[in-house]
């Protein structure tokens, strides 16, 4: 699907609108999971519509007056993000805000839980839910990149399967903000592929029921989803992007991940697994790490 005439328009007026809402943010130390080498606290603050959002950030000790590399961590479509993800990448060496913007787990933000926020909100582009969940993200990039111990220079975005959607369009809408984008088999990708072969497999099944339920929305989902669609937003893309797949993974097909590194104009990598489903294997968290290193260094 092409982008929307107004698809920058749109996101810097959504954008305005975000920074109508101060960040408001707090840390509270979470002692019993810290530990000599990483330093671990729950983060709260305001977001988009003024809704609070939450996560976990994780640090190596920093001397007063130095700053390192910083890390934002964004989520798969369900669950709750956990604070062993900020501890991992905090013992890397990276100070880690592992982010759960709305519409995850439980307390979801829309009617239908987790399940129902693809397709919430989707003939307006105002109201689709992925706008103020993108917000939730660009929020959380401010707010780490505030924090004293990260260098604002420094940031970088990842995530996996959802998160790596999210990476993908936070990174484009936040461009020189972002010094480096990791997407691991990126989830809400090439909606053109998705809804021309009514993909079958969750979460993507969902937009696909509903389209098969009201056929004479398609047009106007398509339209909306275009806003959302990295594969139209890398095109502002400069910092380096490593995205993987999975040679076997149904949830998030290989096509859809290969039209955004092919969209994707500057630095760029594409690790393929052959033999991997949706999952996360010990090299290519390895491999993710060697690259946010070497850009972040």
């Amino acid at each position: 699907m092409n982008p929307a005439n107004d698809l920058w328009a749109f996101w810097e007026a959504t954008k305005a609108e975000l920074a109508d809402t101060p960040a408001d943010a707090t840390m509270t130390p979470a002692p019993e999971m810290s530990s000599e080498s990483v330093l671990v606290y729950h983060v709260s603050m305001a977001s988009f519509g003024g809704r609070r959002i939450g996560g976990w950030f994780g640090t190596p000790p920093v001397p007063p007056g130095v700053r390192i590399a910083g890390l934002l961590w964004l989520p798969g479509y369900g669950g709750v993000p956990e604070a062993a993800t900020a501890l991992y990448f905090a013992s890397k060496g990276f100070a880690t805000l592992v982010l759960e913007p709305r519409g995850q787990g439980k307390g979801s933000a829309f009617p239908d839980g987790s399940d129902g926020k693809l397709v919430h909100g989707i003939t307006d582009p105002h109201g689709y839910a992925y706008r103020a969940i993108v917000m939730d993200c660009v929020r959380g990039l401010q707010v780490l990149q505030n924090e004293p111990e990260v260098h604002p220079d420094r940031v970088a975005v990842a995530g996996g399967s959802q998160g790596g959607g999210l990476t993908l369009m936070t990174a484009s809408v936040c461009d020189e903000s972002v010094r480096v984008v990791a997407a691991h088999v990126p989830f809400l990708c090439h909606f053109d592929f998705v809804i021309e072969h009514e993909i079958e497999t969750a979460p993507y099944v969902n937009l696909t029921r509903y389209l098969a339920e009201f056929p004479e929305r398609r047009e106007i989902a398509r339209r909306t989803l275009s806003y959302f669609d990295p594969v139209n937003l890398v095109s502002r893309l400069r910092a380096p992007v490593l995205l993987t797949l999975g040679g076997r993974d149904t949830t998030c097909p290989r096509e859809t991940i290969e039209a955004v590194f092919e969209a994707a104009p500057g630095k760029k990598a594409l690790l393929v697994e052959p033999d991997a489903g949706h999952e996360w294997l010990d090299d290519t968290k390895t491999h993710m790490v060697s690259w946010l290193n070497h850009y972040l260094g």
